[in-house]
Parts: structure tokens; C-alpha cells; sequence
């Protein structure tokens, strides 16, 4: 039943990040490893979701919550440490014409969301657009449609 939830989700990246100081700009890996300097892993922010809902990814909660975790693209511990400075949360009921802000506590890349889940919004599966930035002025945002469903009785009564 998951990979049915998982065919109808779409997701939609964009990643923003600041070369090295120094390095040369437009350098390119080829067939020999990278030219002119050592290889550097992108500073690259990367997001990891945990959504309160059942196995078939529908939610039946008044106030629907979220885990959001910030980090970076590693390999083996090594790759870029900048400090995480915001995380936003957006769900929109109406296929993304309309974005409602999320409730977002937390810091250093762990982050708790919340949101109401409204009566007008049973039946259907809303998208949620996450937004993040770090210290070195990278940021990531990422949208994901039809997120989950929220069950058609429950929710905000």
C-alpha cells in the first residue's frame, strides 16, 4: 500500500549553495578526478521528514505535526558543518495557489512543525513546501505534492 502513497507524491527540489573561497568557479570532475584541486564534497543542505500519519500516509489528527531535520550532504563524517539558522514549513490545501505558514520550534537543524488540519481539507492531500538556510548561505526548499491525506471524518471539528 505504501508504493501507491509513494507514485502519487511529487516533489519538487532547489538547492542554493556557496562555492570555497578560492576555488576556481565552473571546476569540473572528469574521468581522472578533479582538476586543479582536491575533490570537496557540495556544501549541499539535505532534509529529513517525519510526518505523523498511519501506514498509508493518511493523518486523522486535529493538529497535524512534523519532524524536520537540516543537515548537510556528507560522506563518512566528512563534508560541510555551517550552522542551520531557519527552517520554514508551508502547506497548501489547494494544489499550491495558497500557502499557510506552519508553526516551526527548534534549532540547529531539528525542528518540530505543526499545523491544523481543517474541516474544508477532508479527503484530500495537501502539499507542504519546507524551506531551510545555513550560516554559509546555502538554503534548500522543497515542495512536496500531495504530502498526505487527511482522513475524511477527524480533524478540526
Amino acid at each position: 500500500m505504501r508504493k501507491a502513497v509513494q507514485e502519487r507524491e511529487k516533489r519538487s527540489t532547489s538547492v542554493t549553495y556557496r562555492d570555497c573561497a578560492g576555488s576556481p568557479a565552473g571546476r569540473s570532475i572528469g574521468k581522472g578526478g578533479c582538476s586543479d584541486t582536491p575533490c570537496q564534497i557540495l556544501p549541499a543542505l539535505t532534509l529529513g521528514y517525519r510526518l505523523t500519519s498511519d501506514n498509508n500516509n493518511t493523518s486523522d489528527q486535529l493538529i497535524q505535526t512534523m519532524r524536520l531535520d537540516v543537515g548537510h550532504v556528507s560522506y563518512d563524517g566528512a563534508g560541510p558543518h555551517s550552522r542551520i539558522t531557519s527552517a520554514k514549513v508551508s502547506v497548501s490545501y489547494d494544489g499550491g495557489t495558497t500557502w499557510k505558514p506552519a508553526l516551526v520550534v527548534g534549532l540547529n537543524g531539528t525542528y518540530q512543525a505543526a499545523w491544523l488540519n481543517p474541516v474544508s481539507a477532508h479527503g484530500t492531500s495537501p502539499a507542504i513546501k519546507v524551506t531551510a538556510t545555513d550560516a554559509a548561505g546555502g538554503s534548500i526548499t522543497q515542495t512536496i505534492t500531495s504530502a498526505y491525506t487527511i482522513a475524511a471524518s477527524g480533524g478540526t471539528r
